[in-house]
Protein backbone atom coordinates (compact mmCIF):
# COMPACT_ATOMS: atom_id res chain seq x y z
CA UNK A 1 0.00 0.00 0.00
CA UNK A 2 1.50 3.43 -0.98
CA UNK A 3 1.98 6.08 1.95
CA UNK A 4 -0.68 8.28 0.99
CA UNK A 5 -2.99 5.74 0.79
CA UNK A 6 -2.09 4.37 4.06
CA UNK A 7 -2.17 8.13 5.45
CA UNK A 8 -5.58 8.87 4.12
CA UNK A 9 -7.11 5.26 6.21
CA UNK A 10 -5.11 6.16 9.42
CA UNK A 11 -5.87 9.47 9.34
CA UNK A 12 -10.20 8.85 8.72
CA UNK A 13 -12.59 10.38 11.25
CA UNK A 14 -14.20 8.20 12.92
CA UNK A 15 -17.69 8.85 13.38
CA UNK A 16 -20.73 6.82 14.68
CA UNK A 17 -22.31 6.83 11.69
CA UNK A 18 -19.96 4.92 9.98
CA UNK A 19 -19.60 2.59 13.31
CA UNK A 20 -23.29 2.19 13.01
CA UNK A 21 -22.90 1.30 9.22
CA UNK A 22 -20.42 -1.45 9.85
CA UNK A 23 -22.23 -2.89 12.89
CA UNK A 24 -25.65 -2.97 11.61
CA UNK A 25 -25.44 -6.73 11.01
CA UNK A 26 -26.20 -9.22 14.12
CA UNK A 27 -23.01 -10.59 13.78
CA UNK A 28 -20.32 -7.53 13.66
CA UNK A 29 -19.97 -6.24 17.26
CA UNK A 30 -16.12 -6.09 17.15
CA UNK A 31 -13.53 -3.95 14.60
CA UNK A 32 -9.85 -3.69 14.17
CA UNK A 33 -7.85 -1.44 12.53
CA UNK A 34 -4.51 -2.66 11.16
CA UNK A 35 -1.91 -0.41 10.11
CA UNK A 36 1.46 -1.09 9.18
CA UNK A 37 4.45 1.11 9.12
CA UNK A 38 7.71 0.56 6.66
CA UNK A 39 9.26 4.18 7.51
CA UNK A 40 8.57 5.59 4.70
CA UNK A 41 6.31 8.69 6.47
CA UNK A 42 7.96 10.25 9.13
CA UNK A 43 4.85 11.62 10.53
CA UNK A 44 1.20 12.22 10.34
CA UNK A 45 -1.00 15.21 10.67
CA UNK A 46 -3.11 14.82 14.06
CA UNK A 47 -6.63 15.86 12.95
CA UNK A 48 -7.74 17.51 16.17
CA UNK A 49 -4.62 19.58 16.71
CA UNK A 50 -2.75 19.95 13.66
CA UNK A 51 0.04 18.86 15.47
CA UNK A 52 2.65 15.98 14.26
CA UNK A 53 2.20 12.16 15.23
CA UNK A 54 5.30 9.65 14.98
CA UNK A 55 3.79 6.05 13.85
CA UNK A 56 3.11 5.26 17.94
CA UNK A 57 1.24 8.44 18.48
CA UNK A 58 -0.51 8.01 15.67
CA UNK A 59 -1.75 4.74 16.90
CA UNK A 60 -2.33 5.85 20.51
CA UNK A 61 -4.87 8.99 19.05
CA UNK A 62 -6.54 6.17 17.25
CA UNK A 63 -6.85 3.91 20.15
CA UNK A 64 -8.55 7.00 21.75
CA UNK A 65 -10.89 7.52 19.12
CA UNK A 66 -11.91 4.20 19.06
CA UNK A 67 -12.36 3.80 22.83
CA UNK A 68 -14.25 7.02 23.05
CA UNK A 69 -17.05 5.16 20.12
CA UNK A 70 -17.24 2.57 22.11
CA UNK A 71 -18.73 4.63 25.01
CA UNK A 72 -20.65 6.47 22.80
CA UNK A 73 -22.49 2.92 22.15
CA UNK A 74 -22.17 1.66 25.30
CA UNK A 75 -20.43 -1.04 25.46
CA UNK A 76 -22.80 -2.63 22.14
CA UNK A 77 -19.01 -3.06 19.92
CA UNK A 78 -15.91 -3.50 20.50
CA UNK A 79 -13.00 -1.49 18.55
CA UNK A 80 -9.43 -1.83 18.11
CA UNK A 81 -6.21 -0.31 16.69
CA UNK A 82 -3.16 -2.02 16.03
CA UNK A 83 -0.30 -0.72 14.59
CA UNK A 84 2.89 -3.55 13.21
CA UNK A 85 6.37 -1.52 12.34
CA UNK A 86 7.80 -3.12 9.47
CA UNK A 87 11.28 -1.74 9.58
CA UNK A 88 14.35 -3.71 9.69
CA UNK A 89 15.12 -4.06 13.72
CA UNK A 90 18.65 -3.63 15.15
CA UNK A 91 19.51 -6.54 16.97
CA UNK A 92 21.21 -6.15 20.25
CA UNK A 93 24.19 -7.91 19.29
CA UNK A 94 24.19 -5.92 16.22
CA UNK A 95 23.83 -2.24 17.90
CA UNK A 96 26.71 -3.53 20.14
CA UNK A 97 29.23 -4.43 17.25
CA UNK A 98 28.27 -0.93 15.37
CA UNK A 99 28.84 0.97 18.55
CA UNK A 100 33.00 -0.68 18.97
Amino acid sequence: MEPQQVRAVALLPLSCAQIQAFAKHDHRRAGILLLTYEGKEAWWKCPTTGGRLSFSALIDHLSGRAAEIELARHGEISLGVVGIDLRPQISPLQATAKSS
